[in-house]
């Protein structure tokens, strides 16, 4: 559960369910401006058995609004304890230990950008893996990447300039099946065209970005 004060604890909002399952354990906050970001651990039913895993939750609106609930565990041994978070400018910091190398704890870290992943209303699961084209495009600062997946993958997209430089990693996250709309703000990116990759286990898609300041 979550409650917040805007008034130094003078008055409360309601409480908020933030977990989709009722296993969570050990929660951290953290806010910053009007980003709060929640990490816990959690128990889930994975590849026929039962793993405890760091969960993630991120509000870019003073908890008006929650992304998607991100399982950010890569690797584990069920024994991720104490889970810790910070945000920073326009990026999430969260740190865990664990016991994936041998009997003594390890310390594990992930940063990821702040932005809310949002899921499409759609009437059925899409047939397969698409990316479709941004929009606006050509676009001065901030363009939507849309895309479909069908089966729950570890997806992964970024640009890249016409020599192949990497200017950013946009999203990095394990989804569930649906169509996603993913806003970009591309501030200190100069006029040109760019090249956006979604990636998918070992699919590629690729899109043209247009960028005119």
């Amino acid at each position: 559960m979550l409650r917040h004060s805007t008034d130094f604890g003078v008055t409360w909002q309601g409480e908020q369910i933030i977990t989709t399952i009722p296993t969570g354990t050990f929660p951290r906050v953290t806010v910053n401006k009007n980003n709060i970001g929640i990490v816990w651990q959690d128990e889930r039913f994975i590849q026929e058995s039962e793993q405890y895993r760091i969960h993630l939750k991120v509000s870019t609106d003073k908890g008006t609004s929650w992304s998607l609930e991100y399982d950010i565990t890569e690797v584990s041994n069920n024994n991720n304890i104490g889970p810790d978070i910070a945000i920073n400018n326009n990026y999430i910091h969260v740190a865990w230990t664990d016991t994936v190398l041998g009997d003594q704890p390890e310390i594990y870290y992930r940063r990821g950008r702040i932005m809310l992943t949002e899921v499409m209303d759609t009437p059925t699961t899409p047939k397969e893996f698409k990316f479709y084209t941004n929009f606006p495009n050509p676009f001065n600062n901030i363009t939507t990447f849309k895309f479909a997946l069908e089966i729950q993958s570890h997806v992964v997209l970024e640009v890249y300039d016409m020599l192949g430089k990497n200017i950013e990693k946009v999203l990095d996250e394990q989804l569930s099946p649906g169509e996603y709309a993913v806003p970009w703000n591309s501030n200190n990116l100069s006029s040109g065209i760019y090249v956006a990759a979604l990636k998918k286990g070992n699919q590629v898609l690729y899109q043209k970005v247009v960028s005119m300041k």
